[in-house]
C-alpha cells in the first residue's frame, strides 16, 4: 500500500481458502491459529479495517481484542 495517501482507508479481506465447491472434503484450509498468529502484524501495518473470514470455521471472539488500532 505504498504510495497510497494517508487519508484513503486501506481496508483488507483475508480469507482462510476457498475450494473449487463448497464443501469439498480434503481442501486444506489455513491452520485454526492462523489470524491468532497474524493479528498483531495486521494491526501495526497500514491496513485501517480487516475483514476476516468466519463463516465455515468460526473464530473465537477473543481474536478481536488484538486489533486495537485497526477496525
Amino acid at each position: 500500500m505504498h504510495g497510497i495517501p494517508k487519508e484513503v482507508q486501506r481496508v483488507c479481506h483475508i480469507c482462510c481458502g476457498y475450494p473449487n465447491s463448497l464443501d469439498s472434503e480434503g481442501y486444506k484450509k489455513a491452520d485454526l491459529d492462523a489470524y491468532d498468529r497474524i493479528a498483531s502484524l495486521v494491526d501495526d501495518s497500514t491496513i485501517d479495517e480487516v475483514s476476516l473470514e468466519d463463516s465455515h470455521r468460526h473464530n473465537d471472539l477473543n481474536l478481536l481484542e488484538k486489533f486495537t488500532k485497526t477496525k
